[in-house]
């Protein structure tokens, strides 16, 4: 018995509606999970998660597992994701911890993996035992120098015969990329920006590395690390995470951001300068910022109104160069852009 012209439409319809439907899912981006834990593993609930391109999108915060999860392609409108080369800022933050701000990246095709969030009580300055005090004497900074410190990177799966050679050349190379950048920027006082290398462990502790940083009159304290990635057809690329601690305080809401970037780069990159490129530009502006809290904090002090104008300048001058990726440190320079204008205002 043949089928009807009425029932071969029905089918017809339903193909192409089963189609559409699967083209839809596939254009659409990957959802993006992760969960949100404190230091000692336990999850955190009810941490707030934003997520910011050119604009900031708050999600439900985080369930009592931890976890959280959204659709990018149902929070900005169409094309933006694409236009930012596919990276997003996500951002958590809960009373009585630290926040957190990190870069993911999604690639057309790829469901991107799951995203694993630490966040570090806020446990006040701490102590350094006396033993530490006396061997980090040496490194203490005179008061009114402005110097950065480089916690020893950690690279795994990389061949490199002298580690503390390859941090010493990462050191010389950022304190030079740096200094010059400043002096791009218009920063006054920027020679006076040095970089040395700290020999400290537990660099993933902010705890204890803002309270080494203010012992030491640190500007900021630089830590990361590296390990190579096997990707598909065998390429293989070295995944750099940084962080850099703003340790100078001021007055909410300017506080003393950490900033946390990720990034993958060439596996032979690390003795090469295109990692030192790659990483001038991060740490550069942020140095920037550290330095205007440190001159926001200075000028607060004495109500110099012509100090204000100048920081003005200086950070109106770095964000205007700011582009995608540096979505969290824009926030935070307008912050302090934010907190010099009502300076000026009064």
């Amino acid at each position: 018995m043949g089928v009807s012209l009425r029932e071969a439409m029905k089918h017809l319809i339903g193909a192409i509606l089963c189609a559409l439907i699967s083209a839809g899912a596939a254009a659409a981006a990957p959802l993006l999970n992760g969960t949100v834990t404190a230091r000692n593993g336990t999850p955190l609930a009810d941490v707030q998660v934003q997520v910011e391109i050119r604009t900031v999108q708050t999600l439900p915060p985080s369930d009592n597992q931890g976890h959280f999860q959204f659709d990018a392609a149902a929070l900005f409108p169409a094309g933006e994701l694409r236009d930012a080369g596919g990276r997003l800022m996500l951002k958590f933050s809960k009373p009585g911890f630290h926040p957190v701000n990190k870069q993911v990246r999604f690639t057309e095709g790829q469901s991107p993996s799951p995203v694993s969030i630490q966040l570090d009580p806020i446990s006040g300055s701490g102590s350094i035992p006396a033993t530490e005090k006396e061997a980090l004497k040496q490194f203490t900074a005179a008061p009114g120098s402005t110097p950065l410190f480089l916690i020893p990177y950690t690279f795994t799966g990389i061949q490199a015969s002298d580690p503390k050679h390859v941090n010493e050349r990462l050191r010389a190379n950022l304190e030079r990329v740096i200094v010059t950048h400043l002096q791009a920027a218009g920063v006054s006082g920027s020679q006076a920006v040095s970089m040395k290398l700290l020999p400290l462990e537990q660099a993933n502790d902010i705890d204890r590395l803002r309270t080494y940083g203010t012992y030491l009159n640190a500007l900021g304290m630089i830590s990361g690390y590296g390990a190579v990635e096997t990707g598909v057809g065998g390429s293989r690329s070295l995944g750099v995470s940084s962080t850099f601690l703003v340790v100078p305080q001021a007055e909410p809401p300017v506080g003393a951001p950490v900033l946390y970037v990720d990034d993958e780069v060439p596996v032979d990159s690390v003795t090469s300068p295109r990692l030192y490129k790659y990483l001038s530009k991060l740490w550069g502006r942020s140095t920037v910022l550290a330095l205007g809290v440190n001159d926001y904090r200075q000028a607060l002090s004495t109500h110099d109104k012509q100090a204000f104008a100048r920081i003005r300048k200086y950070l109106h001058a770095e964000r205007a160069g700011a582009g995608p990726g540096d979505e969290a440190l824009v926030s935070q320079l307008n912050l302090l852009i934010g907190a010099v204008d009502r300076e000026l205002a009064k």
